[in-house]
């Protein structure tokens, strides 16, 4: 079953189903088993292993998010930066070179500029809203072109169409990393603080202090500035809430210009502390309006908190 006549909620929930079924399930069973019996002469890349993506189970999402995309094939990896340095690692070899816009994700931008030389790869930022310049920054050794398709954390959207084009006419492959899921509009967002919540807030400060030096630094300005990540502060901790959800609802926090006159400002590290200078009046919304929910939801999960 694949995409093409079928609703996506059908597709969610039956794509990429094999029939029959293994010993004629209905339902593909899951496969708690790690280990399989292997035919003499199976070749390494055929076995069923959990570290190549290979066992049942592992296969039956690969195939069932292929039939969501409508794609040829899927692949599902631990986090969002093992897929990009996994297709990149996969694409590129030392000497080659590599288009990228020039606002990426903060993992993806320190990937880049912190190791490509190591990997013998060179590389070019560009402004994927303007086509006219990308031809001027293509090598004879460019062989992709990585983009995102809404950025993160600014939201900028580039000519993906004419990415796409660009690609093709130039005979290199086009990456385009995808942070944000449309479906997810529908999610219920501005509460978080019930156990059934779908969401986890995020607070982003917009105007926290800045200098890399500074052990204060924290915000949207900072890291845009800086190229550093901009210390943002969840509102439970994976691994200690119990309540906590991968899917982040972004509530942005400006210090008001009375604050920071008296000194105020600092690194914010603890969802209550933020909401009590809230109430306040020492933090607002962006630009001075009401604080709240933004109704973004940004789909990034940590796997785990490390200290």
């Amino acid at each position: 079953m694949n995409g093409n006549s079928e609703s996506m909620d059908t597709v969610a929930v039956h794509g990429g189903e094999r029939r029959p079924g293994p010993d004629g399930s209905v339902v593909f069973p899951i496969y708690q088993g790690t280990v399989y019996e292997v035919e003499p002469g199976t070749s390494y890349h055929d076995l069923k292993y959990i570290r190549l993506n290979s066992t049942p189970s592992q296969l039956y999402l690969h195939d069932k998010l292929a039939a969501i995309e409508g794609a040829e094939a899927a692949v599902a990896t631990s986090s969002g930066m093992a897929a990009v340095t996994t297709i990149l690692l996969s694409l590129m070899r030392a000497g080659d070179h590599l288009l990228a816009s020039d606002c990426l994700y903060g993992g993806t931008h320190d990937f880049l500029t912190g190791h490509a030389a190591d990997l013998g790869w060179s590389f070019s930022f560009v402004d994927a809203g303007r086509p006219e310049t990308w031809e001027a920054a293509r090598t004879e050794r460019t062989t992709v072109f990585l983009v995102e398709t809404i950025t993160n954390p600014l939201m900028r959207v580039g000519r993906l169409d004419q990415v796409a084009d660009f690609g093709r006419r130039m005979r290199i492959v086009t990456v385009i990393d995808n942070t944000f899921a449309p479906l997810l509009q529908k999610l219920v967002t501005g509460r978080d603080d019930s156990f059934s919540s779908p969401v986890e807030r995020i607070f982003i400060a917009t105007n926290g202090p800045m200098g890399t030096a500074n052990p204060q630094r924290q915000g949207l300005f900072a890291a845009i500035l800086d190229g550093h990540r901009p210390n943002n502060t969840f509102g439970g901790i994976p691994t200690i809430a119990n309540d906590y959800s991968p899917l982040w609802n972004a509530q942005l926090y400006e210090w008001t210009a009375d604050a920071v006159s008296k000194g105020y400002r600092s690194q914010l590290r603890e969802e209550f502390q933020i909401l009590t200078l809230v109430q306040d009046g020492i933090l607002t919304g962006p630009e001075g309006k009401p604080f709240g929910d933004s109704h973004v939801i940004i789909n990034c999960p940590p796997v785990q908190r490390l200290n």
